[in-house]
């Protein structure tokens, strides 16, 4: 699993970073767009979508490195997966 996260070039965590951009005060409109941008370069260059990130003046006068390394913290992302699979076990014993 680990390896296809890898191979997504840390494109997975695009959500929480479009939500980071917008809670800290940008427009839905302009976040999306500057998550696109670089999720686009990330996906074209083969290149590490944080490291990308990190280095786009837009993003960095908005978040601050401890904020953006929070949108790629995997236990964050996988937080609640027990809970589905709870679910999907409740549900195939009824």
């Amino acid at each position: 699993m680990l390896r296809n996260l890898e191979a997504s070039f840390g494109l997975v965590f695009s959500q929480p970073v479009l939500l980071a951009l917008i809670e800290s005060g940008r427009t839905r409109d302009d976040a999306y767009r500057i998550v696109q941008r670089n999720a686009m370069r990330a996906w074209e260059e083969e290149r590490p979508f944080r490291e990308l990130l990190a280095a786009d003046p837009e993003v960095t006068e908005t978040l601050d490195a401890a904020r953006l390394d929070a949108c790629f913290d995997l236990k964050r992302a996988l937080a609640n997966s027990g809970r589905v699979f709870d679910v999907l076990d409740e549900l195939e014993a009824s």
